[in-house]
C-alpha cells in the first residue's frame, strides 16, 4: 500500500507536467483525496502538505 504523502505527491504531479502552478486548493484537494479526510479533522497538516509538495516536484525534476 503506497504511503498516503506518496499518494498526494502522485496525484500533484500531473498539475507540475501540465505547467499548472500547484496553489492551496489543489494541494488540499491532494491531501484530502489521499488521506481520505480534509486537515480539519487533523488527518493531515499544512507541512505534510508542503513535504508532499516537494516530493512532486522532486519526481517531475527526475523525470
Amino acid at each position: 500500500m503506497t504511503p498516503k504523502p506518496q499518494r498526494a505527491s502522485s496525484l500533484l504531479l500531473p498539475h507540475l507536467e501540465r505547467d499548472q502552478r500547484v496553489d492551496a486548493a489543489a494541494l488540499r484537494a491532494a491531501m484530502e483525496a489521499a488521506f481520505g479526510a480534509s486537515d480539519a479533522t487533523g488527518a493531515w497538516t499544512w507541512k505534510t502538505a508542503d513535504d508532499a509538495c516537494e516530493a512532486a516536484t522532486v519526481l517531475f525534476l527526475r523525470k
